[in-house]
């Protein structure tokens, strides 16, 4: 049994080592999705709503879309990533 587990060893540590490097990566690929979808789903609100000045070429129903559907799906993209990223050890 003990000779299992030292034989088993290294392969664990190496494991742990990937699971280090590869933790900022998991963390920019949770964060780029969460940070992209709530700021543009909170620019194409304010830009329904009127707070912010609209372009003369104005689609109602896109932005109405961008804001209900399109970006705030990169907020659902992002928090199952951040969720499902490596937890420290």
């Amino acid at each position: 049994m003990t000779e299992t587990v030292l034989t088993a060893a290294p392969a664990l540590t190496a494991r742990r080592l990937r699971a280090g490097v590869l933790r900022p990566g998991y963390w920019l690929g949770a964060t780029a999705p969460i940070a992209w979808g709530a700021i543009n789903t909170a620019t194409a609100g304010l830009l329904h709503l009127g707070a912010l000045p609209r372009p003369e070429p104005f689609d109602s129903a896109a932005v109405v879309g961008h804001a209900l559907l399109w970006k705030p799906e990169f907020l659902t993209w992002g928090w199952p990533t951040e969720c499902g990223s490596p937890q420290r050890q």
